[in-house]
């Protein structure tokens, strides 16, 4: 209720022309992007490492309000974290769901693919500084990697990479 109240319009780009979007709720972007599009939705789940209650709860409550609604849709939906405890989760709820672990820093064992396998899952997303580094995209048959945030300079560079799947962009409107 309190995030309603605040406008999305992002005035410093658009000036007042949106200031009266709001912020949409999680149902509501479901809503939109299940029923009135073919596309696929990666959900965040920020972490809270001073809260370990909020830890053990946070994936539990996504994942419901995203079947409430939209488990036809279930295979639309990828819930992604860079806090695998959350991941594990709802992998614990759900054996099945998309899951991705998300990397801004290699991981102290093994490689993101080998974290992704032992969440079972076959999607990872690594920082794009990352893939300096040869095990960043070390492969298994089972794992896709997506590297963020790309730049539209950056494009042409990151359709190159082999053994990239994809990537994030905030500038999805300048993918060609």
């Amino acid at each position: 209720r309190e995030l309603k109240q605040f406008s999305a319009g992002f005035s410093a780009k658009f000036g007042s022309k949106f200031e009266e979007e709001r912020i949409p709720t999680l149902e509501e972007t479901l809503d939109l992007v299940m029923e009135k599009s073919d596309k696929s939705l990666l959900i965040e789940i920020k972490s809270h490492a001073d809260d370990p209650e909020y830890r053990g709860r946070v994936g539990g409550i996504v994942y419901r309000a995203v079947m409430a609604h939209h488990a036809g849709h279930k295979g639309r939906v990828a819930l992604i974290s860079f806090d695998t405890q959350i991941l594990e989760k709802i992998r614990e709820i759900d054996s099945e769901i998309t899951m991705a672990p998300i990397f801004r820093e290699m991981p102290a064992q093994g490689s993101p693919a080998d974290q992704a396998v032992r969440l079972g899952t076959d999607l990872v997303i690594v920082s794009k500084h990352l893939l300096d580094q040869p095990q960043a995209l070390q492969k298994t048959d089972r794992v896709r990697h997506f590297a963020y945030t790309v730049l539209p300079e950056e494009f042409e560079r990151f359709n190159r990479i082999e053994g990239l799947t994809g990537y994030a962009t905030d500038f999805a409107d300048r993918v060609k």
